[in-house]
């Protein structure tokens, strides 16, 4: 794999924590138009979540619209909620394809200061498209808070 590669694959990882605290989303530069976002163990355990397929419904599901893939107020987005992507590596390189798995933490506003209110790990596949590296399908597993 080239450097300008893993470079790009990083920086679509990160610009998702980028682009929701920043109440902006270039989900277009994020993820493919037929992403799937596999929420099933997101949740508390017995409470599977959904698997939403599509980039216009993810962004519906994560701002409650899906008219401006740029601008929003996201639902999950409230006063001090920061989410944060760490350890990062590639799993599997097929050449056009990756798989990724990182570490999340989203943090959250408290009465002693900013806790963390969600804790896992993202599985993601990550394909080049025309317009570079973008996310294909993203798993989002919880370990708790």
């Amino acid at each position: 794999m080239k450097f300008a590669d893993y470079y790009e694959i990083m920086q679509t990882i990160a610009r998702y924590g980028h682009a929701l605290d920043a109440g902006t989303a270039p989900f277009d530069q994020i993820f493919t138009d037929n992403v799937e976002l596999d929420l099933t163990h997101a949740g508390p355990p017995g409470q599977p979540g959904p698997v939403i397929k599509g980039r216009q419904h993810v962004l519906e599901a994560m701002t409650g619209s899906a008219d401006d893939p740029h601008t929003y107020r996201s639902v999950l987005t409230r006063p001090a909620l920061s989410h944060h992507t760490t350890n990062s590596e590639i799993v599997a390189d097929r050449g056009d394809e990756v798989e990724v798995r990182s570490k999340f933490l989203r943090l959250g506003n408290s009465q002693p200061g900013p806790m963390p209110i969600l804790i896992g790990q993202y599985l993601d596949t990550l394909i080049r498209t025309i317009d570079g590296w973008r996310i294909s399908r993203r798993e989002v597993i919880s370990h708790g808070p």
